[in-house]
This record gives C-alpha cells, sequence and structure tokens, in this order.
C-alpha cells in the first residue's frame, strides 16, 4: 500500500485512513504512557489537563476530513481516549464506559467530531471561513426556497454516485445542518453557535471536585461513583467473583450502603464521619439523624459519592469520605 502524508495527514491509495488514524493512535499511546507514569499524588485533574492539551489535538487534528472512517477505526480512536482516562483517573479497565467519560467530563471523539464538522460548515455557510474553504462548496448546494414547506429552507444534497461519499464532509455537514431548526441555522455568531450546538449535542462538563482528591480514598471513591470498585457487589456484578457478601460482617451483599452505613467493622469510623457530614450540611442533619428508612441511606450515599453541588463543600465531602475509605483499610491488598 503506497501512503503519502500531506499536511499532517497520512493518505494512501486505496483512500481509506488506516495507515494515518494508526499512527495517530500509536503517537496518542506513547504520551498517555507517560500519565501512568506520572506521581499519584498529581491530581486526575491535572491529568486530565495533560489528556486534552497534548494527546487529544493528536487524535483530532484533521478530523473533520478523516470523520469518514470505518467504525472499526473509529473505535480505535475512542479507545486512546478511554486509556487516558482510566491511567488519569486510576479507573479499572473494565468500568463501563459512559460512566468513566461522565467522571471525567469528556465527550466521545465522534461526537466531538461531529460537532467540529457543523461548525466549520456554519463558517463557510457565513462567509467566515478562509476563501479557499467557501469554493468548497458546489454551486448547486444553495437554499430551497420553491415550496413553502417545512423543510424548505433545507440544503439540497448535491448528486452522489458513489455510498462511501455520502460520509464526506460536505454531505455529512449538510445533513447534519439540514436537522438544525431555522432558529439556530439563522444565528450570526459563532460563539453563540458554538454554545448553542454543545447543548444539542449533550456537551458533558468536567465537575472539578471528583477530580481534585490525590489519596488512595479518593480513588476508590471515583471508582464507587463509576460503579467497579473493590465493593463485592460491584465486582460480582461484572462477573469477576461469585458472591457479593461482606468480607468482614454476615451481609448478604456489600454495596455502598453496608459499607459506609451498616457494616459493624467500620462502627466508630462511621461515628466520626456522620458527625463530619452533620457538621458540614446542618441542613441534612435531620436526614443524617434517621438512617433506618432505605430511602434516606439512597439519598445519604447520593450525597457522599456525588455531593450536592457546590464544589467547596462538595470537595470537604470527598476529602472526609476519603478518608474514611482509607481508614477502614477495607482495599488494601
Amino acid at each position: 500500500m503506497k501512503t503519502h502524508k500531506h499536511l499532517g495527514l497520512v493518505l494512501n491509495n486505496t483512500l481509506t485512513w488506516d495507515n494515518h488514524i494508526n499512527k495517530i493512535c500509536l503517537e496518542a499511546g506513547k504520551r498517555i504512557s507517560n500519565i501512568k507514569r506520572l506521581p499519584n499524588n498529581i491530581t486526575p485533574f491535572t491529568k486530565l489537563h495533560i489528556y486534552k492539551t497534548f494527546i487529544r489535538p493528536v487524535l483530532e487534528y484533521g478530523s473533520v476530513i478523516f470523520d469518514n472512517c470505518s467504525k472499526a477505526l473509529s473505535d480505535d480512536l475512542e479507545s486512546s481516549q478511554r486509556q487516558a482516562a482510566i491511567a488519569a483517573t486510576r479507573a479499572y479497565n473494565h468500568t463501563t464506559h459512559a460512566n468513566l467519560l461522565q467522571e471525567c467530563g469528556l465527550q466521545t471523539l465522534q461526537t466531538r467530531r461531529q460537532m467540529a464538522k457543523v461548525v466549520l460548515f456554519f463558517k463557510i455557510k457565513k462567509g467566515k471561513a478562509p476563501e479557499y474553504l467557501q469554493g468548497l462548496l458546489p454551486e448547486e448546494v444553495q437554499e430551497n426556497t420553491d415550496y413553502n414547506l417545512r423543510n424548505s429552507q433545507d440544503i439540497r444534497l448535491p448528486k452522489i454516485s458513489k455510498n462511501y461519499f455520502l460520509k464526506s464532509f460536505i454531505p455529512s455537514s449538510i445533513h447534519a445542518w439540514n436537522k438544525l431548526s431555522e432558529n439556530i441555522r439563522n444565528i450570526a455568531e459563532v460563539d453563540t453557535f458554538k454554545a448553542t450546538l454543545s447543548k444539542i449535542y449533550e456537551k458533558v462538563e468536567c465537575y472539578k471536585p471528583y477530580l481534585q482528591g490525590r489519596s488512595n480514598g479518593h480513588v476508590h471513591l471515583s471508582r464507587m461513583r463509576m460503579k467497579l470498585s473493590g465493593l463485592n457487589a460491584h465486582r460480582k456484578k461484572h462477573h469477576f467473583i461469585d458472591f457479593k457478601s461482606c468480607p468482614n460482617c454476615t451481609a448478604d451483599t456489600e454495596d455502598e450502603i453496608h459499607f459506609f452505613l451498616s457494616c459493624t467493622d467500620y462502627a466508630a469510623l462511621r461515628l466520626d464521619l456522620l458527625a463530619q457530614l452533620r457538621r458540614l450540611l446542618p441542613q441534612h442533619t435531620n436526614l443524617i439523624n434517621h438512617l433506618e428508612t432505605r430511602r434516606n441511606q439512597k439519598l445519604l450515599i447520593q450525597i457522599i459519592l456525588c455531593g450536592i453541588g457546590n464544589e467547596d463543600t462538595d470537595i470537604e465531602i470527598f476529602d472526609i469520605t476519603a478518608l474514611f475509605i482509607s481508614n477502614t483499610k477495607r482495599f488494601e491488598w
């Protein structure tokens, strides 16, 4: 197979992206290995910032062009991002991908490529792109104004003779553009359009308190949020073991509620944990004082794992919880 590197993209004589994507995944893998070697006292937030700054651009350079790659190649790109997220958070390899991305505040690379294409098409359509890009639009790509129909403002696709061309930049961007409402298409400013598009594509925001912890306790707390930790209920669900009972007492299920609120081995530590939570969350004192019901237990576990939505308070909650986890020595092998 003959290849040629042009403006940073590796082209081949079969018009596929195998060579290019294999190359950038290999380069990204080398950089991700550097994240893995970073000391554990560097926060996941910092590690993810390194990924976003120095590694993700490698995976996305020219992405609006190679977005018509095969699903297998697209999966290879997602796998590279996944390895970076695992390296940053120290999550287990079998962690559900959606939970991992949610914890890190990351979108799939495929979604980011789709957004990038629509934004670039917006710039071309609105005359905000360089002339050499505006010249890419064929003359027949124009607004349909002949009929007063619901889709009368849609852009007509150019006549296409090959199916694989449908996934290339112009046809796929037009298809995505036509799905947008008329109000969105009429937006004039790029920043406003990007912000609106982010809502449509459900952009995930990074919640910093999740990623600020440095201790092993914070790592285990993060794993619990992602639903794959050292708790036997999680391990059983992922078929690592064939039981989910607590190793310390006679409880049938060792889940988050049992670990934080019930296990007899941690009674003294639990009193201290609840006392600190009362001090920190006076508005939830009644909830903490009445943990007899399953509903209240679930509500408190939600607070312990995910916070209350106030960054400063949540950092304190997670620090208190991480210290409890570390002091139990439950996950020391």
